[in-house]
């Protein structure tokens, strides 16, 4: 099996996923196995676009990585992070989920991800 290469953070993109944590190379490669591309086809320029334009693509198809990507707590500074119920529920933004809501739970962060 070929060497895998983790891309460098070399761009601002890259560099705030990086500094955050976001960055999983592994979820990366689940992600460009379903589209049927790989780290080499990346490297060749095979499906018209960058390394830095596909960790873009992967950070914006996804609402709970471009939220913990671009968003941070306004009292801290830190990088947003979502509990676990809120990843799940972010990402059926578009389905029929219920879910019970309380204090302190979050809505206002699965809302704001949402609208934006």
């Amino acid at each position: 099996m070929a060497k895998r290469r983790r891309p460098t953070a070399n761009h601002d993109v890259l560099r705030q996923m990086e500094a955050r944590a976001v960055f999983d190379p592994e979820a990366f490669e689940v992600w460009l196995c379903d589209r049927g591309w790989s780290w080499q086809g990346l490297d060749r320029g095979d499906y018209g676009v960058t390394l830095e334009e596909a960790m873009f693509l992967f950070v914006f198809e996804d609402p709970v990585r471009w939220g913990e990507t671009f968003l941070i707590e306004p009292d801290t500074g830190e990088p947003w992070q979502f509990f676990g119920f809120q990843r799940d529920s972010v990402r059926a933004w578009n389905q029929d989920v219920v879910h019970q809501d309380g204090a302190e739970v979050g809505k206002t962060r699965e809302i704001t991800v949402l609208v934006l």
